[in-house]
């Protein structure tokens, strides 16, 4: 199992900002120097988001879980982990 163990936005990363229209929510992805998705965060419905770095918990469930989730490409399967996220941490 991998772990992140480096969640600040710094040099030795690549960082984009993507839009998901059909879920009304940015989506912060960092990489690492291999094009690892190693960081992720998302506003939802914000206009212009402003990003304080990454979220640890949901970064660590993508890592661990991505191959598992299905999407069309690579950002689709990151919207559904962010998904699959949100209902498992936010169940009654």
């Amino acid at each position: 199992m991998k772990h992140i163990k480096n969640f600040s936005l710094n040099e030795s990363t690549q960082t984009e900002v993507k839009w998901v229209k059909d879920s009304d929510r940015h989506i912060l992805i960092q990489r690492d120097a291999n094009g690892e998705v190693v960081g992720l965060n998302y506003m939802q419905g914000e206009e212009d988001p402003d990003f304080d770095g990454v979220d640890a918990k949901l970064s660590q469930f993508y890592v661990e879980n991505h191959e598992m989730i299905k999407g069309e490409d690579e950002l689709d399967t990151i919207d559904n982990a962010i998904w699959l996220f949100f209902h498992a941490t936010n169940a009654h």
